[in-house]
């Protein structure tokens, strides 16, 4: 009630301000630990000893044609005008942009002779890691945007996982991320160009995405909640001063940032130590759980425009790569990393029939969906391998693209062990729940692992087998069904 002798308290909307921590460059000298002088005074000559600046200008022209497009975390205000100006540029961010675009050498003409005698991508990673190490007294966006590229080396063995260094410098870069403030929005703030605004919100993304992917093929939790950043979602114009102006630049990466809140909300309900023990026994629960999540799936697919979705026998126009496919790969994961949570009540199947004895058909109707939506799941993916082209495999991959490869393929296994039909003695002993059998999914199942058997196998003998893409989900594919299967 309203006291009129009572004065009205003022509301002011107070926002704590940014504290912004600048480091005084010359106080670095007696930093500590820190690598010998040797090593970080001979950086660049290292990096001229490998190529030249023209060389170096050349593939910083394939990066922008081949891999900016999709992963837009730089912005053209970082590249000098000319070769003569490279030395301008952070060592560890133009070593890491040129081992990038390495693999696209051939599409440049004037860079044929580099192909007789290529730089070792292994040395430029290891100068790139070297003056990362000695920036991170006080990073810098370069910092980071090294940091992100690096995680795309390729694998040394291409059948085996990365070591634990990926997840290390996964978190090594949230760490410089929120070190130079960038899961903070700054749209407000005065003190720095517009394009730099609309860079960090490209570069957030980036990390955002790239974090949750890596943790969810290490299966290790995130270590970036949603209440530890304030970074609004993309706009179109945040792609503006981007190395590339093709369409996908556009398009791409926004997709791809809406894709990753969907895999961050499936990693925080069923993929987290306190989910997983409310979920993995409880079928019903999950699928209640996982409803508004399908249906955020289905959206995403049905919005998606359509030169981001795959098409039977692509035809990519003119003389050019198609590197959307690691976009739909990761659909179509972020899809199986949710059905894999709803088969775990599943793995003691036919037996969860016998606990389950007052009503085993609603027990099987819920399973009967699940199965059935796995499958489908499977069909998809199989058929995306199926379809696709030398201009996809060859292009640029998110640095995610292997383990997912290897995700989908265990996940057929994990489904197939879900719905292989009890043995003789099992049968014997559950004669009255014979009916709640997946025997016409098993049989589709088989036939859909066939398949991507002989796919994978044609893949690994082109492009895919090079970058190791699909070397490690047929190698444990193989080895979770055993030889001769």
């Amino acid at each position: 009630m309203h006291n009129p002798g009572q004065k009205e308290r003022a509301t002011v909307d107070f926002s704590p301000p940014t504290v912004f921590g600048i480091t005084d460059h010359s106080l670095l000298e007696k930093a500590e630990p820190k690598l010998d002088p040797q090593l970080t005074e001979n950086g660049w000559p290292r990096l001229w000893a490998m190529m030249d600046s023209t060389a170096a200008w050349h593939l910083i022209k394939l990066y922008s044609r081949y891999v900016d497009p999709y992963f837009p975390i730089l912005s053209s205000h970082q590249i000098p005008s000319s070769p003569n100006e490279l030395n301008k540029m952070p060592l560890a961010l133009l070593t890491a942009i040129c081992a990038t675009a390495l693999p696209f050498v051939m599409y440049d003409d004037s860079l044929y002779t580099l192909l007789l005698n290529p730089p070792s991508s292994e040395k430029l990673y290891r100068l790139c890691w070297l003056c990362i190490s000695q920036e991170l007294h006080a990073p810098s966006l370069a910092t980071l945007q090294a940091c992100l590229l690096l995680q795309q080396r390729l694998p040394t063995n291409m059948y085996l996982s990365d070591t634990a260094f990926a997840w290390t410098l996964m978190s090594t870069s949230l760490a410089v991320a929120q070190t130079i403030g960038l899961h903070r929005d700054a749209e407000s703030w005065t003190s720095i160009p517009a394009w730099e605004k609309r860079l960090r919100r490209r570069l957030w993304w980036g990390l955002y995405a790239m974090e949750k992917w890596v943790a969810l093929a290490r299966g290790m939790p995130s270590h970036l909640g949603d209440d530890d950043y304030d970074v609004s979602m993309l706009m179109q114009e945040d792609i503006q001063d981007a190395l590339s102006d093709s369409p996908d630049t556009q398009s791409h990466i926004y997709h791809l940032s809406n894709l990753s809140t969907i895999l961050s909300d499936i990693q925080r309900s069923f993929y987290s130590v306190k989910a997983i023990g409310k979920t993995s026994n409880d079928l019903q629960y999950s699928l209640d759980l996982a409803r508004p999540m399908r249906v955020r799936l289905k959206d995403w697919r049905d919005n998606l425009p359509s030169n981001l979705k795959p098409v039977s026998n692509a035809v990519v126009s003119g003389e050019d790569l198609d590197g959307n496919g690691s976009l739909y790969l990761s659909y179509i994961v972020t899809h199986v990393a949710l059905l894999r949570a709803l088969l775990r009540p599943l793995d003691r199947w036919p037996t969860i029939i016998k606990v389950n004895k007052e009503e085993p058909d609603a027990t099987y109707e819920g399973a009967k969906a699940v199965v059935t939506g796995a499958l489908l799941c499977v069909k998809e993916f199989v058929e995306f391998v199926e379809r696709l082209t030398g201009a996809q495999w060859n292009a640029f991959w998110h640095s995610w693209s292997r383990p997912n490869f290897a995700i989908a393929g265990s996940f057929m296994v994990h489904l197939l062990q879900v719905v292989t039909p009890p043995n003789q003695a099992e049968s014997q002993s559950m004669a009255e729940f014979s009916k709640y059998t997946f025997e016409k999914e098993h049989t589709e199942l088989q036939d859909w692992i066939r398949r991507w058997r002989w796919a994978t196998r044609i893949s690994a003998n082109g492009a895919a087998g090079v970058k190791g893409l699909t070397n490690l989900g047929f190698i444990k594919v193989e080895t979770l069904m055993g030889n001769g299967t």
